[in-house]
Protein backbone atom coordinates (compact mmCIF):
# COMPACT_ATOMS: atom_id res chain seq x y z
CA UNK A 1 0.00 0.00 0.00
CA UNK A 2 2.66 2.51 1.02
CA UNK A 3 4.91 1.48 -1.87
CA UNK A 4 2.08 2.06 -4.34
CA UNK A 5 1.59 -1.59 -5.34
CA UNK A 6 -2.02 -1.64 -4.09
CA UNK A 7 -4.88 0.86 -4.10
CA UNK A 8 -6.96 -0.85 -1.40
CA UNK A 9 -6.43 -3.26 1.49
CA UNK A 10 -8.56 -4.27 4.48
CA UNK A 11 -8.28 -6.26 7.72
CA UNK A 12 -4.78 -4.95 8.34
CA UNK A 13 -2.84 -5.35 11.61
CA UNK A 14 -3.78 -2.76 14.23
CA UNK A 15 -0.12 -1.91 14.67
CA UNK A 16 -0.01 -0.61 11.09
CA UNK A 17 -2.39 2.28 11.78
CA UNK A 18 0.21 4.90 12.91
CA UNK A 19 2.44 4.12 9.92
CA UNK A 20 -0.49 4.39 7.53
CA UNK A 21 -1.62 7.70 9.03
CA UNK A 22 1.86 9.11 8.44
CA UNK A 23 2.14 7.85 4.84
CA UNK A 24 1.57 10.25 1.93
CA UNK A 25 -1.31 9.39 -0.38
CA UNK A 26 -2.83 6.80 2.02
CA UNK A 27 -6.06 7.34 3.92
CA UNK A 28 -6.83 4.84 6.73
CA UNK A 29 -10.56 4.30 7.26
CA UNK A 30 -12.06 2.73 10.39
CA UNK A 31 -15.37 0.95 9.81
CA UNK A 32 -17.80 1.89 12.61
CA UNK A 33 -19.35 -0.28 13.84
CA UNK A 34 -17.83 -3.43 12.43
CA UNK A 35 -18.19 -6.33 14.85
CA UNK A 36 -18.76 -7.07 18.51
CA UNK A 37 -16.83 -9.17 20.99
CA UNK A 38 -18.65 -11.34 23.51
CA UNK A 39 -18.09 -14.15 25.98
CA UNK A 40 -20.26 -17.22 25.46
CA UNK A 41 -21.13 -19.01 28.70
CA UNK A 42 -22.30 -22.60 28.98
CA UNK A 43 -25.76 -22.65 30.56
CA UNK A 44 -26.33 -26.42 30.18
CA UNK A 45 -23.33 -27.93 31.96
CA UNK A 46 -20.29 -27.28 34.12
CA UNK A 47 -20.08 -24.68 36.87
CA UNK A 48 -21.79 -22.03 34.72
CA UNK A 49 -25.04 -24.00 34.67
CA UNK A 50 -25.58 -22.09 37.94
CA UNK A 51 -26.93 -18.64 37.07
CA UNK A 52 -25.27 -17.11 40.16
CA UNK A 53 -21.88 -18.25 38.86
CA UNK A 54 -22.59 -16.62 35.51
CA UNK A 55 -23.64 -13.41 37.25
CA UNK A 56 -20.44 -13.51 39.30
CA UNK A 57 -18.36 -13.81 36.14
CA UNK A 58 -20.17 -10.84 34.63
CA UNK A 59 -19.57 -8.77 37.77
CA UNK A 60 -15.84 -9.63 37.83
CA UNK A 61 -14.83 -8.84 34.25
CA UNK A 62 -13.01 -5.61 33.41
CA UNK A 63 -14.09 -5.04 29.81
CA UNK A 64 -11.86 -2.00 29.05
CA UNK A 65 -8.76 -3.88 30.20
CA UNK A 66 -9.72 -6.91 28.11
CA UNK A 67 -10.20 -4.84 24.96
CA UNK A 68 -7.06 -2.78 25.55
CA UNK A 69 -5.01 -5.97 25.85
CA UNK A 70 -6.44 -7.23 22.58
CA UNK A 71 -6.45 -4.10 20.42
CA UNK A 72 -4.24 -1.49 22.08
CA UNK A 73 -5.25 1.85 20.61
CA UNK A 74 -8.59 3.01 22.12
CA UNK A 75 -9.53 4.34 18.69
CA UNK A 76 -9.94 0.73 17.58
CA UNK A 77 -12.71 -0.25 19.99
CA UNK A 78 -15.70 1.02 21.97
CA UNK A 79 -16.72 -0.09 25.45
CA UNK A 80 -20.45 -0.07 24.92
CA UNK A 81 -23.15 -2.32 26.34
CA UNK A 82 -25.50 -2.13 23.37
CA UNK A 83 -25.63 -5.03 20.93
CA UNK A 84 -26.30 -2.57 18.11
CA UNK A 85 -23.78 0.18 17.45
CA UNK A 86 -24.27 3.93 17.63
CA UNK A 87 -26.15 5.15 14.59
CA UNK A 88 -28.21 1.96 14.24
CA UNK A 89 -31.97 2.22 14.82
CA UNK A 90 -31.80 -0.40 17.57
CA UNK A 91 -28.92 1.20 19.49
CA UNK A 92 -29.63 1.32 23.22
CA UNK A 93 -26.91 2.79 25.41
CA UNK A 94 -29.14 3.07 28.50
CA UNK A 95 -30.59 -0.36 29.25
CA UNK A 96 -27.29 -2.18 29.71
CA UNK A 97 -27.69 -3.34 33.29
CA UNK A 98 -24.84 -5.55 34.48
CA UNK A 99 -22.38 -4.60 31.75
CA UNK A 100 -18.77 -3.78 32.71
CA UNK A 101 -19.25 -3.78 36.49
CA UNK A 102 -15.59 -4.47 37.34
CA UNK A 103 -16.59 -5.42 40.89
CA UNK A 104 -14.64 -8.40 42.30
CA UNK A 105 -16.22 -7.98 45.76
CA UNK A 106 -19.71 -8.30 44.31
CA UNK A 107 -18.53 -11.27 42.25
CA UNK A 108 -17.14 -12.94 45.39
CA UNK A 109 -20.47 -12.45 47.18
CA UNK A 110 -22.35 -13.98 44.25
CA UNK A 111 -19.99 -16.96 44.31
CA UNK A 112 -20.76 -17.44 47.99
CA UNK A 113 -24.48 -17.35 47.26
CA UNK A 114 -23.94 -19.84 44.44
CA UNK A 115 -22.27 -22.32 46.76
CA UNK A 116 -19.19 -22.30 44.54
CA UNK A 117 -16.57 -24.79 45.80
CA UNK A 118 -13.64 -24.07 43.52
CA UNK A 119 -14.79 -25.94 40.45
CA UNK A 120 -12.49 -24.99 37.52
CA UNK A 121 -13.88 -22.48 35.05
CA UNK A 122 -12.64 -23.90 31.76
CA UNK A 123 -12.14 -21.11 29.23
CA UNK A 124 -11.47 -22.29 25.69
CA UNK A 125 -9.35 -20.11 23.41
CA UNK A 126 -6.96 -20.16 20.47
CA UNK A 127 -3.87 -18.18 19.51
CA UNK A 128 -5.12 -18.33 15.93
CA UNK A 129 -7.20 -15.32 17.03
CA UNK A 130 -4.76 -13.45 19.23
CA UNK A 131 -7.42 -10.94 20.28
CA UNK A 132 -9.49 -13.81 21.75
CA UNK A 133 -6.43 -15.23 23.49
CA UNK A 134 -5.29 -11.91 24.97
CA UNK A 135 -8.75 -11.10 26.31
CA UNK A 136 -9.02 -14.56 27.83
CA UNK A 137 -5.80 -14.02 29.78
CA UNK A 138 -7.14 -10.75 31.23
CA UNK A 139 -10.47 -12.41 32.03
CA UNK A 140 -8.56 -15.13 33.89
CA UNK A 141 -6.91 -12.51 36.11
CA UNK A 142 -10.24 -10.77 36.76
CA UNK A 143 -11.97 -14.01 37.68
CA UNK A 144 -9.16 -15.24 39.91
CA UNK A 145 -9.22 -11.93 41.81
CA UNK A 146 -12.88 -12.61 42.61
CA UNK A 147 -12.15 -16.14 43.85
CA UNK A 148 -12.65 -18.30 40.78
CA UNK A 149 -10.35 -21.15 39.87
CA UNK A 150 -9.68 -20.75 36.14
CA UNK A 151 -8.37 -23.26 33.62
CA UNK A 152 -7.45 -21.64 30.28
CA UNK A 153 -7.35 -24.30 27.58
CA UNK A 154 -5.47 -23.24 24.44
CA UNK A 155 -6.12 -25.16 21.22
CA UNK A 156 -6.73 -24.59 17.53
CA UNK A 157 -10.02 -22.88 16.71
CA UNK A 158 -11.49 -25.99 15.07
CA UNK A 159 -11.05 -27.80 18.38
CA UNK A 160 -12.77 -24.95 20.23
CA UNK A 161 -15.82 -25.20 17.98
CA UNK A 162 -15.86 -28.98 18.34
CA UNK A 163 -15.38 -29.02 22.11
CA UNK A 164 -18.13 -26.50 22.75
CA UNK A 165 -20.67 -29.04 21.43
CA UNK A 166 -20.17 -31.09 24.63
CA UNK A 167 -21.82 -29.24 27.52
CA UNK A 168 -19.68 -31.09 30.06
CA UNK A 169 -16.29 -29.91 28.75
CA UNK A 170 -16.28 -26.12 29.07
CA UNK A 171 -17.64 -23.06 30.83
CA UNK A 172 -16.88 -20.23 28.44
CA UNK A 173 -15.05 -18.84 25.41
CA UNK A 174 -14.66 -15.49 23.70
CA UNK A 175 -15.81 -14.99 20.12
CA UNK A 176 -17.27 -12.26 17.90
CA UNK A 177 -20.23 -11.51 15.67
CA UNK A 178 -20.37 -9.21 12.68
CA UNK A 179 -22.49 -6.11 13.05
CA UNK A 180 -26.06 -6.32 11.78
CA UNK A 181 -28.27 -3.22 11.74
CA UNK A 182 -31.42 -4.93 13.04
CA UNK A 183 -32.62 -8.31 14.40
CA UNK A 184 -33.49 -9.91 11.06
CA UNK A 185 -29.78 -9.91 10.21
CA UNK A 186 -29.14 -12.81 12.58
CA UNK A 187 -31.15 -15.61 14.11
CA UNK A 188 -29.10 -15.76 17.29
CA UNK A 189 -27.27 -13.02 19.18
CA UNK A 190 -24.89 -14.35 21.84
CA UNK A 191 -24.96 -12.03 24.82
CA UNK A 192 -21.83 -10.64 26.37
CA UNK A 193 -21.00 -12.45 29.62
CA UNK A 194 -24.67 -13.25 30.01
CA UNK A 195 -26.83 -16.21 29.17
CA UNK A 196 -26.52 -17.38 25.57
CA UNK A 197 -30.19 -17.27 24.72
CA UNK A 198 -31.78 -16.62 21.31
CA UNK A 199 -33.31 -13.25 20.65
CA UNK A 200 -35.26 -12.22 17.60
CA UNK A 201 -37.85 -9.46 17.56
CA UNK A 202 -40.65 -10.99 19.66
CA UNK A 203 -43.46 -8.94 18.22
CA UNK A 204 -45.84 -6.24 19.47
CA UNK A 205 -45.46 -5.30 23.12
CA UNK A 206 -42.04 -6.91 23.50
CA UNK A 207 -39.58 -4.86 21.46
CA UNK A 208 -36.31 -3.93 23.19
CA UNK A 209 -35.89 -0.79 21.07
CA UNK A 210 -39.18 1.16 21.18
CA UNK A 211 -37.56 4.26 19.70
CA UNK A 212 -37.01 2.32 16.50
CA UNK A 213 -40.52 0.95 15.98
CA UNK A 214 -42.80 2.57 18.53
CA UNK A 215 -43.61 -0.59 20.52
CA UNK A 216 -43.49 -0.74 24.34
CA UNK A 217 -40.14 -1.81 25.77
CA UNK A 218 -39.74 -5.31 27.21
CA UNK A 219 -36.71 -4.79 29.42
CA UNK A 220 -32.98 -4.11 29.35
CA UNK A 221 -31.01 -4.93 26.25
CA UNK A 222 -28.01 -7.26 26.53
CA UNK A 223 -24.49 -5.87 26.27
CA UNK A 224 -21.54 -6.41 23.98
CA UNK A 225 -18.37 -4.37 23.62
CA UNK A 226 -17.80 -3.30 20.06
CA UNK A 227 -14.56 -3.45 18.14
CA UNK A 228 -14.13 -1.19 15.12
CA UNK A 229 -12.87 -2.70 11.91
CA UNK A 230 -9.11 -2.90 11.40
CA UNK A 231 -7.60 0.02 9.54
CA UNK A 232 -8.74 -0.29 5.95
CA UNK A 233 -6.54 2.16 4.07
CA UNK A 234 -7.78 3.49 0.80
CA UNK A 235 -5.15 4.96 -1.53
CA UNK A 236 -6.11 8.22 -3.13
Amino acid sequence: MISGQYVFADTLPNEALPQLKAARGVKPVLVRPDWMIFMVLNTKGGATANVKVRQAMQAALNVPDMLAAAFGDPALFDVDGSVYGKGAAFYDGVNTRGFNQRDPKKAAQLLKEAGYKGEPIRLLTSTQFDYFYKQTLVAKENLEEAGFKVDVQVMDWASVTQKRTNANEWEGFIAYHHFTPEPRGTERIPLTVRETEPWVCPGPGSCRAPAACGKPAAGPAPGAPRRHGPAGPRRR
